[in-house]
C-alpha cells in the first residue's frame, strides 16, 4: 500500500505517523485521531454492576495479552474477593483462554459475552463495570481506551506508546509495564478500591474524551480532503 503514490497519508496517531517515515512514501503525513460521538455516548444510562467489575473488550488473540489479565485477577481476587471480569469479543485464543480459567480458580470470576453485535450493548457492559482494562502489547491506537472514557469509566491498560500518547501519560487511569503482572493487578486492585484515585481518573477520563469528539476531527479531516484537492 505505501509504495502507491499517495498525494497526503492521515494517520491515526503521532507514533504511527513515525513509523510511517521511516517507509520509502513520500507522501506528506498528518495526524487526525480516531474519533467519537460523544452524543451517542451520553445517551447511555445504567447502574453499575453490584459485583465489582473489570471489563475487556477486543479481539481475544495472542497480543492482546488477555491471559495476562486472567493470571492478574487471581491476586486482585485475594484482595477483592467479589471481583468480576466480564471479556467482550472472540478470536482464535477464545478456547485457550476458556480453558486457563478453570485452572486459575476463577470459574466464579469470569464470564466471556463472545462478539457482542450491538455497539450500544458493548458500550453498556464498559459504563456498567467500574475499570477497562486493555493489556495488549501491540496498539496503533487503543479505541476501546477512549471509548471506555467517553463512558465515564476509567482504564488501566499497559504503557505503549500509542497508549501514552492517547491517554496524555495516563490521564483518566492508571499504566503499567505490559507484561508485569504484580503491576497489573496492583493497578486494578487500586482502581477498585480507591475511591478517591477511581473519581479523580473518572473526571480525567471524561474531560480526555472530549477531545476525540468527531465534530473537530471530521473538521480536520475535511480540511485534508479539500487541501489535496486544490
Amino acid at each position: 500500500m505505501l509504495a502507491q503514490r499517495w498525494n497526503h497519508i492521515i494517520a491515526n496517531s503521532e507514533y504511527t505517523r513515525d513509523k510511517l517515515k521511516t517507509t520509502r512514501s513520500t507522501a506528506p503525513v498528518d495526524v487526525v485521531y480516531n474519533g467519537i460521538s460523544l452524543e451517542d455516548f451520553e445517551r447511555v444510562k445504567a447502574p453499575k454492576f453490584e459485583r465489582p467489575t473489570i471489563a475487556y473488550v477486543g479481539r481475544l488473540v495472542r497480543y492482546k495479552r488477555v491471559d495476562d489479565l486472567l493470571r492478574a485477577l487471581v491476586d486482585v481476587k485475594q484482595v477483592v474477593p467479589d471481583v468480576q471480569l466480564k471479556i467482550v469479543g472472540s478470536g482464535p485464543d477464545e478456547q485457550l483462554l476458556r480453558g486457563l480459567v478453570p485452572e486459575l480458580g476463577l470459574e466464579k470470576q469470569v464470564e466471556f459475552l463472545g462478539f457482542v453485535q450491538k455497539h450500544r450493548d458493548v458500550l453498556e457492559t464498559m459504563v456498567r463495570s467500574r475499570v477497562l482494562c486493555l493489556p495488549s502489547a501491540v496498539e496503533g491506537f487503543g479505541m476501546a481506551v477512549i471509548e471506555a472514557m467517553a463512558c465515564g469509566t476509567p482504564v488501566v491498560a499497559s504503557s505503549l506508546a500509542p497508549i501514552r500518547e492517547v491517554t496524555r501519560g495516563g490521564q483518566g487511569g492508571m499504566l503499567y509495564e505490559c507484561g508485569n503482572l504484580v503491576e497489573l493487578a496492583a493497578n486494578l486492585t487500586t482502581m477498585l478500591t480507591d475511591d478517591a484515585v477511581r473519581d479523580r481518573c473518572v473526571d480525567e477520563a471524561r474531560a480526555l474524551a472530549a477531545d476525540y469528539d468527531w465534530k473537530p476531527l471530521a473538521a480536520k479531516t475535511e480540511a485534508i480532503y479539500q487541501a489535496v484537492l486544490r
